[in-house]
């Protein structure tokens, strides 16, 4: 199976995508966080991440299906009150944040 950030670098057409430990920078906002399943178990249960992003913030989680566990934090992220447009593509979910959109749901199947 690939490296994530292998496929989210060619979907993307992103050359230099790098992890960032957000803990050594705490301060830092980020316009694009994409978050592995290990990640989105830690940053579910904690604040950082809504430290780490901004109006406008774009976020792509990878592997919303994989287990009942990634399905109910899916949902859990649905519903967050930051987050305003979601899009389910069975992969990965893209989420978005702008508090001036009215909160949306959308699902593509690709």
């Amino acid at each position: 199976m690939k490296d994530p950030k292998d496929l989210i670098s060619q979907i993307l057409s992103v050359d230099n995508l790098v992890s960032i430990d957000h803990s050594k920078q705490p301060d830092k906002v980020y316009d694009f966080v994409y978050l592995t399943k290990s990640l989105l178990h830690q940053y579910l249960n904690t604040k950082p991440l809504c430290k780490m992003i901004h109006n406008d913030s774009v976020i792509l989680v990878d592997s919303i299906y994989n287990s009942e566990t990634d399905m109910l934090n899916w949902e859990k992220i649905k519903k967050h009150p930051k987050v305003s447009v979601t899009i389910d593509t069975f992969y990965l979910g893209f989420v978005f944040v702008r508090k001036e959109q009215a909160k949306e749901h959308f699902t593509i199947r690709l």
